[in-house]
């Protein structure tokens, strides 16, 4: 199993979701709180990383509430499990076989000699 991470070490996902959701509601901020007087190459920029930031939120939305999230669970479930499958079975009583029952000779019509 592996260890937990200290609470120093970041969580990759979780940080890049919050820097995600900051990035835009601060671009967001600045252009609602000061107008700005900017040209349209300047706008077109601003709008362009506005929009490729949300797409980004919405993957970020996808992966913590859709099946990603589940799918991860389901990994570390499965993970789990193979890890105590040899301990199991280690545990379980061994399962004798039976014996074949002894088949029919299909030629037990025909007459025989005795065999001295």
């Amino acid at each position: 199993m592996e260890k937990p991470k200290p609470w120093y070490v970041p969580d990759t996902q979780g940080f890049l979701a919050v820097a995600i959701i900051v990035i835009i509601s601060a671009i967001i901020l600045i252009l609602l709180l000061h107008p700005l007087q900017i040209t349209d190459t300047v706008n077109g920029v601003l709008m362009t990383l506005i929009g490729v930031l949300a797409a980004e939120l919405k993957d970020v939305y996808a992966f913590y509430f859709n099946s990603t999230s589940s799918s991860k669970t389901k990994d570390e479930t499965i993970k789990t499990m193979a890890a105590t499958v040899p301990e199991a079975l280690k545990a379980a009583p061994a399962v004798e076989t039976p014996a074949e029952p002894a088949k029919p000779d299909p030629l037990a019509f025909l007459p025989r000699k005795p065999t001295a």
